[in-house]
């Protein structure tokens, strides 16, 4: 004879929850949705420091560039300070995006961050180089332990920037600015099929023609030509939102065209939404000079010290 036993009202026990302070430690935040993404736009509204990260989230969510995938994520859970940005794109190699908000820097908060943002992103960039960009000292800390987490790749110095923006009032200033060239010269817009090739071979930081005609395709840029149509003096963005690649012709330089065609760029950013900013790399100290010297620009600093911008390679090891 079979007994039958009745089945056992009791629940099956739910596993205990972690301690919030447990998840604050141990989880990295990814803004995946429409929504999360928004969310993280009003959340990086601290400037200047997450300028680069705020602008990019603004590209992506009003497609004013054709993005590839862009993978973004904070820590503290709850409660972001560090943030950490992936793009992979079409034409060239990804880039990785570190920023810190407002506060003092804790090395230890923004390394398990790093450790978890890179654990989670081995897969998208394990078998390619890559290009770092972040303040000086979250790039020493990510020297710390970027080789243990990625021991295929090896980082290599790129650029030390001074990096500058336009606080509110200098903004009020710009927009009121009448900016007239030389004579012999007048602002233009930029043709893609003639002018491409140019602006690109003249990009120190240039990777493909297709990646530098995405950008002046999509995004704002200002030229100057001469009378007779030709490129005098250039200057567009990048998706990031930063002012790049400010170039004169050799012919055309000492008429202070580069400040002139970098202005009125940063008025047409202003009329699209953006705050106009620049990283400048340390080996052009005229233009570093002028730019500290000028009143539409202001340089970021923290502390009271000016910040330097670091842009560095992750290369394949050989």
């Amino acid at each position: 004879m079979i007994t039958l036993v009745a089945p056992s009202t009791r629940a099956t026990p739910r596993r205990p929850s972690l301690p919030a302070h447990l998840v604050e430690m141990i989880m990295l935040r990814e803004y995946k949705t429409e929504a999360d993404l928004f969310e993280a736009l009003q959340a990086t509204k601290s400037f200047p420091e997450l300028l680069m990260t705020h602008f990019c989230l603004h590209n992506l969510l009003f497609k004013k560039y054709p993005f590839k995938k862009v993978r973004v994520f904070s820590y503290p859970f709850s409660h972001s300070i560090y943030w950490y940005v992936l793009e992979e794109r079409r034409e060239t190699t990804p880039q990785i995006t570190c920023a810190q908000g407002i506060g003092r820097h804790d090395s230890m908060a923004f390394l398990m961050g790093l450790r978890l943002f890179l654990d989670t992103i081995k897969c998208d960039v394990g078998k390619t180089g890559f290009l770092i960009g972040a303040e000086e000292h979250l790039q020493f800390d990510i020297a710390t332990i970027f080789e243990q987490i990625l021991p295929t790749h090896i980082l290599e110095p790129k650029s030390r920037n001074t990096f500058f923006y336009m606080t509110p009032e200098q903004i009020e200033d710009l927009s009121s600015a009448d900016l007239t060239v030389p004579y012999g010269y007048e602002f233009s817009e930029v043709n893609l099929e003639k002018d491409a090739k140019l602006i690109h071979e003249s990009w120190e930081f240039g990777t493909t023609l297709e990646h530098t005609s995405s950008r002046l395709e999509s995004l704002p840029s200002a030229v100057i030509r001469d009378l007779d149509g030709r490129l005098a003096s250039f200057e567009m963005m990048s998706q990031y939102g930063a002012l790049s690649n400010q170039f004169s012709l050799p012919e055309h330089r000492r008429q202070g065209l580069g400040r002139l065609v970098e202005l009125k760029l940063a008025q047409k950013a202003v009329k699209s939404g953006q705050i106009p900013f620049k990283t400048v790399p340390s080996y052009h100290e005229e233009v570093i000079r002028r730019s500290v010297e000028s009143p539409f620009w202001s340089t970021f600093t923290r502390n009271g010290n000016p910040v330097t911008f670091v842009f560095q390679t992750a290369a394949l090891r050989l």
